[in-house]
């Protein structure tokens, strides 16, 4: 093949070697051109007729007759009737399509090697139960809280951290865990760093303690018993918390939830959190949410999806290492604090009163 081109139009083209020395058509533009007998040493040339310009793309007659072209340099070509109609057209350079379709089958083979070693090497691996105890090593990033991405680690003192939980109907199975990771996350925070923990559903936002306060300035205990009175129920309504979270400026927020706010709802938050400039690090259990993701990179934050059972398996762990949680007695689907007054107070003072005057 010899490679051509196109005077007019600059196209990469290319023409059988059988028509050198000869002429041809542009495939793109469609201007006529010599064939040079030296594509190394001699260009393409445009040819045209002066006296009839209009008739260099199509046959001037049905006769046989001789036509005069003279080329952009001034050379003389006599060309019949029957040859122009018989101009053969010079096809673009295939060179980069060929190319780009071996590079295709290349990257396409490599695909299905890739597919078949991976699948032969789920085949022949044994597998191994992560549910077991013995297969699973405790890993403090299981903690939403402490998550790398989310960790306290790093907070400036003078900033404040807000914990914001989702306490609706949907973090049924989860939250008693939640609550235990957020416990944990704020022994392992230092003295000075601020620190608020927000739970949020329809009925309103439960704060504790009411505003951002040092970890030096929380009772933990008094925490612990605080959380007992927050409940999963009701519906999913984030934008009074997050209101409320906004009055520490600028406050990184910490969200963990299973479902999220609708769209709109989450539009206004992540304006709110651009216009103070607050971190959103928001971490979704067993979900995943784009639109969530989207509002936690515009605050400049990042995305955390978690499973439900890597958080289990923390809470299992952290039990097994001595940890102490919220209750004794499991999970808090009922008040369990009440009967504790009652079989603590009364009894010893109704038997030791009678006793003074006896002895008497």
């Amino acid at each position: 093949m010899i490679d051509l081109a196109c005077p007019q139009c600059d196209s990469e083209l290319e023409i059988d070697d059988g028509f050198r020395g000869g002429v041809c058509r542009c495939f793109n533009c469609g201007t006529l051109m010599t064939v040079p007998d030296d594509p190394d040493q001699q260009r393409p040339e445009s040819l045209s007729r002066p006296d009839a310009p209009d008739e260099t793309h199509r046959a001037a007659s049905t006769t046989n007759r001789m036509s005069v072209y003279t080329t952009n340099t001034g050379r003389v070509v006599k060309l019949s009737t029957h040859q122009i109609a018989r101009v053969p057209v010079a096809q673009r350079k295939r060179l980069g399509i060929r190319i780009g379709v071996m590079a295709t089958m290349g990257l396409l083979v490599l695909c299905v090697v890739g597919v078949v070693i991976y699948g032969m090497s789920l085949l022949f691996t044994p597998t191994t139960d992560v549910s077991a105890s013995e297969a699973w090593e405790y890993n403090p990033d299981a903690n939403p809280f402490l998550a790398s991405d989310a960790s306290f680690v790093g907070v400036p003192l003078s900033d404040s951290t807000i914990l914001m939980i989702d306490s609706s109907a949907a973090m049924r199975n989860y939250l008693d865990v939640v609550k235990q990771a957020a416990l944990t996350s704020v022994r392992t925070m230092e003295s000075g760093q601020q620190a608020q923990i927000i739970f949020w559903n329809e009925s309103g936002p439960k704060a504790f303690p009411p505003s951002p306060a040092r970890k030096s300035d929380i009772n933990v205990q008094t925490l612990a018993k605080d959380f007992q009175s927050v409940y999963a129920g009701g519906a999913i309504t984030a934008l009074p918390a997050f209101t409320m979270a906004l009055r520490s400026n600028p406050p990184k927020i910490i969200l963990v939830a299973h479902l999220l706010p609708p769209v709109k709802e989450l539009q206004t938050i992540s304006g709110q959190l651009q216009a103070v400039g607050t971190k959103l690090i928001a971490v979704t259990i067993d979900n995943e949410s784009q639109d969530l993701a989207t509002t936690a990179n515009d605050s400049g934050g990042r995305y955390i999806e978690l499973s439900g059972g890597q958080l289990q398996r923390w809470y299992e762990e952290f039990l097994n290492k001595g940890g102490e949680p919220i209750t004794p007695d499991g999970p808090m689907t009922t008040p369990a604090a009440e009967p504790a007054p009652e079989a603590a107070t009364p009894a010893p003072a109704e038997t030791d009163a009678p006793a003074e005057p006896a002895d008497k």
